[in-house]
C-alpha cells in the first residue's frame, strides 16, 4: 500500500514538473517571438545601440574645472543615452552612494531611455555586487564573499546570499548583477580572483554558484556568470596586463568549464567573458599596438571560444557581455574600434565600456566607434545578422526579466524611494 502511495506521489510530481517545464518553454518561446517583433521594427542604429554599455562613473560638465562623481543625471549624459539609443549603463561606487540618491539616479536614467522618441526601451542597469571585497552599493547588507560561502559548502546559505543581493538591487532599480564569479581558484598566485572565487573545486563552484544565481534571479534581477572560460588559473590581473592560460580544451572541460556548464543548464541570464589568451584553443595571433609583439587573440575577441565553445559546444543562447574593454589586457594591445569589431564578430552581444566617457569631448570617441561599426556593416566586414541576433537576445532578456514593462510602471519616484529604504539593509 505504501509503495502504491509513493508511486502515486511520484507520478503527480512528475506531471507537475512536466507542466512547469512546458510552461517555461512556452514563456521562452513567447518572449523570443516578442523580441523578434520588437527588433524587426528597430533601425540598424537602434539595434547597435542595444549592444553598447558605457559607464558614467564621473562627468565633467561644460564649464566645470574637473570631473566629479556622477550621482545625479545631467543634460549632457541624457543626450548621450538619447543619441545612441543605449541598451544599458554600468554603475560604480561613485554613482551609488546612498539609497535615495541611487534610486533617484536610476529612475532618471530610465526616464531618459523610456521617453526617447526613437528607441524608448528601458535600460539594463548593471553593477558588480558580488559580496565580500567587490561591493558597489554605498548602503546595503554587507554579505560574505564567495570563498566564505564556499567554506560553508551550504547551498541554502549561497541561495540566501544571492536572494538578499537580488532583493536589494531590485528595490533600487538595478536589473542586472555582474555576479556570481564562477572562476575556479586553482592558482594560489592569482592576484585578481582569489577570495572572489568559491573554491578550487569546480563541482563546488558550480553547485554553490548555481544557488547564488538562483537567489539573484528569483528577485527579478539578471545574474551573470563570470569570467568565461575561466580566470582562476592566472598569475596576471587582466586589469593591468594580458594573462595567458596554456591549457587544452580537454583540460578546461575538466576544471574551468564545469561551473559554467552547470550555470548554463540552470538557465543563467548572462555570461561575461575573460580577457585572457588561450593559445591552445585560439591559435590566431595579433600584432600588439603596444610593442609590436605577437599575441594570441584573447577569449573576449575569439570566435573559436565564444562561438565555438560557448555557443556551439555548450549550447548557450543567452546574452554574452565582455568584461570592461578599457582594461589593459585589451586597451594596451588593440584600438577601441578594432577591439569592438573583433568582439562583435566573435559573437559578443554587449560591449562593456568600449571607450571611457568623462565629458562631452570624450563622446567623439564613442561616435568614432559607433560610426566605424556602421561602416563595417555596410562594407560586409560585420554581418548585420550578427547585430540583429544580439539585439534580439538583449531584448528577450529585457522581456524575461520584466525590464520592458518599466515603460508601464506608474509608481512615483517617492514610492520607489520608500520601497528601497524599507528593503535595502533591512
Amino acid at each position: 500500500m505504501l509503495l502504491k502511495k509513493l508511486a502515486a506521489i511520484l507520478t503527480v510530481a512528475s506531471i507537475g514538473a512536466t507542466i512547469f517545464t512546458s510552461n517555461k518553454e512556452v514563456m521562452a518561446t513567447d518572449s523570443y517571438s516578442k523580441a523578434k517583433e520588437i527588433v524587426s521594427n528597430m533601425t540598424l542604429e537602434e539595434k547597435l545601440g542595444q549592444m553598447i554599455m558605457p559607464d558614467f562613473r564621473m562627468w565633467q560638465e561644460e564649464g566645470a574645472k574637473e570631473p566629479s562623481d556622477l550621482t545625479e543625471i545631467n543634460s549632457e549624459v541624457a543626450e548621450v543615452i538619447d543619441k545612441y539609443d543605449l541598451g544599458g549603463v554600468i554603475l560604480f561606487a561613485e554613482n551609488v552612494k546612498e539609497i535615495s540618491q541611487t534610486t533617484t539616479l536610476i529612475h532618471d536614467l530610465q526616464e531618459v531611455a523610456i521617453n526617447d522618441e526613437d528607441g524608448n526601451l528601458p535600460l539594463l542597469i548593471t553593477l558588480d555586487q558580488e559580496g565580500g571585497i567587490v561591493t558597489r552599493l554605498g548602503e546595503g547588507t554587507n554579505l560574505p564573499g564567495n570563498m566564505a560561502l564556499g567554506a560553508t559548502r551550504s547551498e541554502k546559505s549561497s541561495y540566501d546570499a544571492g536572494y538578499v543581493i537580488g532583493k536589494e538591487l531590485n528595490a533600487l532599480g538595478v536589473n542586472v548583477d555582474f555576479a556570481p564569479v564562477l572562476d575556479t581558484n586553482n592558482n594560489p598566485e592569482n592576484p585578481v580572483i582569489g577570495v572572489r572565487s568559491i573554491s578550487s573545486n569546480p563541482e563546488l563552484v558550480g553547485k554553490l554558484g548555481k544557488n547564488i544565481a538562483n537567489g539573484i534571479q528569483d528577485q527579478g534581477v539578471a545574474a551573470t556568470a563570470k569570467h568565461f572560460p575561466g580566470h582562476g588559473d592566472t598569475s596576471t590581473d587582466s586589469h593591468y596586463g594580458l594573462p595567458m592560460v596554456d591549457k587544452s580544451i580537454e583540460e578546461l572541460r575538466e576544471t574551468e568549464l564545469k561551473p559554467f556548464k552547470i550555470a548554463i543548464e540552470n538557465g543563467i541570464d548572462m555570461i561575461m567573458t575573460a580577457h585572457i589568451q588561450f593559445p591552445q584553443i585560439e591559435k590566431d595571433t595579433f600584432i600588439s599596438k603596444k610593442d609590436g609583439s605577437q599575441i594570441s587573440i584573447p577569449a573576449t575577441l575569439s570566435d573559436d571560444i565564444i562561438k565555438g565553445i560557448l555557443r556551439e559546444e555548450m549550447e548557450y543562447d543567452g546574452v554574452v557581455i565582455t568584461d570592461a574593454m578599457n582594461m589593459k589586457a585589451i586597451s594596451d594591445h588593440f584600438g577601441e574600434l578594432e577591439s569592438t569589431k573583433m568582439a562583435i564578430n566573435a559573437g559578443i552581444d554587449i560591449i562593456l565600456m568600449p571607450t571611457i566617457l568623462r565629458n562631452n569631448e570624450d563622446v567623439k570617441k564613442l561616435d568614432y566607434v559607433v560610426n566605424g561599426i556602421l561602416d563595417s556593416i555596410k562594407s560586409g566586414e560585420i554581418k548585420e545578422e550578427e547585430i540583429t541576433d544580439s539585439a534580439e537576445r538583449i531584448v528577450k532578456l529585457k522581456i524575461d526579466r520584466g525590464i520592458i514593462d518599466l515603460k508601464n510602471n506608474t509608481a512615483s519616484l517617492e514610492e520607489k524611494i520608500k520601497k528601497a529604504k524599507k528593503t535595502v539593509g533591512s
